[in-house]
């Protein structure tokens, strides 16, 4: 029997668009011995992944991580990264702002050794240009009454930029171009 992996590239770019996240997805085609192709999808998803003790996943963010509370920020572990990963780079964001995402925390030249970030802390690394002219952590704020969803991804890079602070996100990710190896995300929602 013959076996072919063929990469699903669209599929990848899709979730990706989603929000999902990218799981590393095959189409397996086997060839039986009378010739005729059989297809399969096998998705193995990545071990890279961010979370944090104060909150899981699709969970409520804690006040003292907001603007009603200390705005702290909140901790933060991330495990699994891809080999070849040099850096790290966060981002925090609002998507759920009419106006378009609103980034909240930015930061890029994260140490590779760097793995847990404490509360309140600012992790090791390059702090960029949040939405509101933000350098550093800006707790999420969304208008009275209304639950917005706030997503913390953590991007596995092969490089290290070197560039100054104050990068936006829009800069960053040019910057990263192709580099970004994986990506893990992390979704809290808060309701002020």
């Amino acid at each position: 029997m013959h076996l072919e992996r063929i990469r699903l590239l669209p599929v990848c770019i899709f979730t990706i668009l989603l929000g999902a996240g990218c799981a590393s997805d095959d189409l397996v085609v086997t060839h039986s011995e009378s010739g005729v192709p059989k297809t399969e999808l096998v998705t193995t998803q990545s071990r890279f992944k961010v979370s944090s003790p104060a909150f899981k996943e699709g969970g409520a963010i804690p006040e003292t991580y907001t603007c009603r509370g200390h705005d702290f920020s909140p901790p933060i572990a991330v495990s699994g990264a891809p080999e070849g990963t040099m850096s790290y780079a966060l981002i925090m964001e609002d998507r759920d702002k009419p106006t378009g995402a609103y980034v909240h925390w930015l930061l890029y030249d994260i140490p590779v050794q760097s793995t847990f970030y404490a509360e309140g802390d600012v992790p090791p690394g390059t702090v960029g240009m949040g939405t509101g002219g933000n350098a550093g952590y800006e707790g999420p704020c969304p208008p009275q009454g209304e639950t917005h969803n706030y997503r913390i991804e953590v991007l596995a890079v092969d490089i290290t930029l070197g560039l100054p602070g104050g990068l936006t996100k829009e800069e960053l990710i040019k910057e990263l171009g192709d580099h970004i190896l994986d990506r893990a995300h992390l979704i809290g929602s808060f309701v002020h």
